[in-house]
């Protein structure tokens, strides 16, 4: 298993933070190629939200940089589908806020694609140069976010 890392320490788009969680659920499936997977740190999730994902993880493929050290939080692996998408995001919209989750990531085979630390905070979003950038701005345009090369200042 490849080692941990982040894509904000080399060559990656940097996007502003999504401010509708859903819609950047319901988006991602667009946004990242076939066979990808999410990985959700679920730092202080509802019970509801965690079921969900228990029920639905995979073994992971590859070993992610945590954005919580302490408390040690467990990662989830969700393969990337609308269905999985859809359905999570009825599950978080069921519960309140504190259902969005804390850090996401994604990646496909050994390539990290995206990086959402702090999600619920507003913090930006970093994505691989290995999808396109046409992709990605379509997929800020749905989601009302700024693209750059640079590390964004939080809206």
């Amino acid at each position: 298993m490849k080692t941990e890392r982040y894509l904000a320490s080399g060559d990656c788009w940097a996007v502003t933070a999504s401010k509708d969680f859903s819609q950047f659920l319901l988006n991602l499936a667009r946004l990242l190629p076939s066979g990808s997977v999410l990985c959700i740190e679920a730092c202080c999730s509802r019970q509801p939200v965690l079921d969900f994902l228990n029920a639905r993880k995979v073994e992971a493929a590859i070993k992610l940089p945590r954005g919580t050290l302490l408390p040690r939080s467990e990662m989830f692996h969700l393969p990337v589908s609308e269905e999985n998408l859809r359905q999570l995001d009825n599950v978080i919209a069921s519960s309140d806020a504190g259902g969005i989750p804390t850090h996401v990531q994604a990646y496909n085979g050994d390539s990290i694609l995206l990086q959402w630390f702090d999600a619920s905070a507003g913090d930006p979003i970093f994505v691989s140069k290995k999808i396109p950038e046409n992709v990605l701005r379509e997929f800020c345009a749905k989601l009302g976010c700024e693209l750059s090369t640079g590390v964004p200042h939080k809206r």
